[in-house]
């Protein structure tokens, strides 16, 4: 009871305190306020504790992200390097600089480093944030972590690459290490590299096409492959005008058979030269019988006259060794329509012969004297013989000449089976004081077809004077979406081994020329725009198969590479924006790299066939100076209508001085045209393009 009493007191008190507090509120400010100055104190030093937490790592996301795009950007292969990885510190240092946000140096840490994806790059970050007045909390310091990547990220994206492969290519810039062919196969590799083979399927689908181009392009293969019937050459019949040589002949009758030859009938004798010594008196007086006959060697007196009427033996020949023959010399050649031959022969004899003489002295009134030779002559006698036999004739064409000229040459065999018989080949006889040397050095009975193209008719009227830069819709040759339907529409094999001309002093084959120069040059295939996702050694095959050779046609390249690129021409299947993965819209890209200014020789063969015979891009009269004029009005002309069209148009001079106006302008502008003066140059340019159309940015 005691204890229940004194907890009841107890309480009472305490009720009485509190009690009393309530009534008495004097200083009970102070009280609370001291009682709230450490929640107040956490909740302002979490405040900018938490603020600057906030910031350090806003900045710290930012540098890495700096890093990251720097060291994407100054990658050149799929993996970065050391070099490419201290250009992303140097970016990261400078977006976070030491003692920023009051951070200490020494606890911040950045490490780049290839991704997971081909060509991305994968960075984090860290650094250590001090408290300020959350130390009384006994917080010291709070480590911050970020990471980030950059990737090059495209959409669906076409790349047409149209090159000059022309035979300045062979030549190395001045300090330069290599080619400038060379120089071209390592950029546009590296360019592949950069932008990447893209998707292997779905959104971002990259493909990549190529042009090499320089008097005429090789896209036969692919004109064959799409089964339309695009070329002349698919249909039986089907022929193209070259300027080319068709025989001349002539009937030529011949000996065919012979008879049985007869007997000789002979001819009447002669003899060789004699050579006797000196004449002697033949006895000194009274008379000689020589084969019965009185020979008196001394008359006194006798004239001269009387003298040299004296009669004398004939000669007498003794054979001397068998007789030799008949012995063949020749047959005579038999005119048309004579019914034999004849056959000469000869037959010889060694004989000795002597002689006799008189001589008229004047000695003593005049004295006539009998002498004879004191050697006898060896000579050879020769009697000619004949036989005959009966003949029979046959007839021929032989070749007198050549026609020179335009003619119109069958081009189906050589369009299907890519070889046919040369129509300026003769392999039968040649007519009398024709040889081989005059007609032409050595052609071939058949000639091949690699694939080179000549262009529809068009405008022979488009000169450097023209002002409109509108494509004639008659100039078949510059429609960029054209699907040919009539003959005139349709593109035709080039075939050097077709075309011949005649120049007086000598003939040219263009064939032959085109094996030894710029002349009638035809580069690699073309190749359609095609993914390489997985093929990259596929890529660099085609690459690596440039060669350089030809004179600089821009025209051609241009509007290949355009009607490849296209969504609307003979391509319209495949490049349409519907074709494409999840039927976005398609990024068109030509890039277009040449090394030279425009060279259109009259006398060259090309995708127009040849000037000078034919008159298809100008007169058939104008010079080189002229054409060139008129190749690069075309030029403008398609520039024009490939922009027109939406492709971005990139273009680089290469190892040249400066582009000039036609190819500034080709550009989709200024910043799309470059120029680079070595294969270094040449490599940051492509390098430089394919990051632009590959749009590096962060992905995380």
């Amino acid at each position: 009871m005691q204890q229940a009493s004194e907890k009841s007191t107890g309480f009472s008190r305490a009720r009485g305190i509190l009690r009393a507090l309530r009534n008495d509120v004097r200083g009970n400010a102070m009280i609370l306020t001291a009682a709230a100055i450490i929640p107040i104190a956490g909740l302002i030093g979490g405040g900018v504790d938490v603020a600057r937490i906030y910031a350090v790592k806003t900045r710290l996301q930012h540098a890495c992200d700096a890093g990251a795009l720097a060291t994407r950007r100054s990658m050149t292969g799929a993996s970065p390097t050391t070099s490419n990885i201290a250009e992303g510190n140097k970016y990261f240092d400078f977006n976070f600089n030491d003692g920023l946000f009051g951070v200490d140096r020494d606890t911040v840490s950045r490490d780049f480093a290839a991704g997971a994806t081909s060509g991305s790059i994968e960075g984090a970050a860290s650094a250590d944030v001090d408290f300020t007045v959350m130390r009384i909390f006994d917080m010291d310091s709070l480590t911050l972590d970020v990471e980030c990547t950059a990737t090059v990220s495209v959409p669906n994206t076409d790349v047409m690459f149209v090159l000059d492969v022309t035979g300045s290519m062979s030549s190395t810039p001045s300090g330069d290490t290599m080619s400038k062919l060379a120089g071209l196969k390592v950029a546009t590799k590296d360019f592949f590299t950069e932008l990447g083979a893209g998707t292997g399927s779905g959104a971002g689908r990259i493909r990549y096409g190529f042009v090499p181009y320089s008097g005429t392009v090789n896209v036969g293969g692919i004109l064959k492959s799409m089964g339309g019937n695009y070329m002349l050459g698919m249909t039986p019949g089907d022929v193209v005008n070259y300027p080319t040589r068709t025989p001349v002949t002539g009937l030529e009758w011949y000996v065919s058979g012979y008879g049985t030859e007869s007997g000789h009938s002979y001819g009447a004798p002669s003899d060789s030269s004699k050579s006797f010594g000196s004449w002697t008196n033949y006895g000194s007086s009274g008379t000689t019988t020589i084969s019965g006959t009185a020979y008196t060697n001394r008359f006194t007196p006798i004239t001269s006259a009387a003298c040299a009427a004296k009669p004398y033996p004939a000669p007498t020949d003794a054979a001397s060794g068998g007789a030799t023959g008949p012995t063949y010399l020749s047959t005579n050649t038999p005119v048309y329509p004579a019914a034999t031959q004849t056959k000469n022969y000869r037959t010889t004899q060694n004989f000795n012969r002597t002689e006799y003489g008189y001589v008229w002295s004047s000695t003593s009134g005049g004295r006539c004297q009998f002498r004879r030779r004191t050697t006898s002559s060896v000579f050879t006698r020769t009697t000619p013989s004949t036989t005959t036999q009966p003949i029979t004739w046959s007839s021929r064409d032989v070749l007198t000449g050549w026609n020179y000229g335009l003619a119109d040459v069958g081009v189906y065999n050589i369009v299907q089976s890519n070889s046919a018989a040369n129509p300026g080949y003769w392999s039968g006889t040649l007519a009398a004081g024709m040889s081989n040397d005059t007609t032409y050095a050595s052609p071939t009975a058949t000639v091949n077809w690699t694939g080179c193209i000549e262009e529809p008719m068009g405008v022979n009227t488009i000169t450097a004077a023209r002002t409109d830069l509108s494509i004639p819709a008659t100039a078949y040759d510059m429609q960029i979406d054209m699907k040919p339907n009539t003959a005139g529409q349709k593109w035709r094999p080039f075939v050097p081994g077709f075309q011949y001309v005649n120049y007086g002093s000598y003939t040219d084959w263009m064939e032959d020329a085109a094996s030894g120069n710029d002349t009638a040059a035809c580069p690699t295939a073309a190749s359609t725009l095609q993914s390489y996702y997985g093929r990259t050694a596929d890529f660099n095959t085609y690459v690596d198969s440039l060669a350089a050779r030809g004179y600089t046609y821009h025209d051609i390249g241009l509007i290949w590479g355009a009607r490849l690129l296209s969504a609307d021409g003979i391509r319209d299947t495949d490049n349409a924006d519907s074709s494409a993965p999840g039927g976005f819209q398609i990024s068109r890209h030509m890039v277009f790299m040449t090394d030279g200014a425009m060279t259109a020789p009259p006398t060259n063969s090309s995708a127009w066939g040849m000037t000078v015979m034919q008159g298809r891009d100008g007169q058939t009269s104008d010079s080189q100076t002229t054409l060139n004029g008129n190749h690069d009005k075309r030029t403008q002309m398609l520039c024009e209508a490939a922009k027109a069209k939406g492709f971005t148009v990139w273009v680089i001079g290469f190892g040249i001085p400066s582009l000039g106006s036609t190819l500034t302008n080709c550009a989709t502008d200024a910043e799309h045209a470059a120029l680079a003066s070595n294969s270094t140059e040449l490599k940051a340019k492509f390098q430089a393009i394919a990051e632009t159309i590959g749009g590096l940015r962060l992905s995380q």
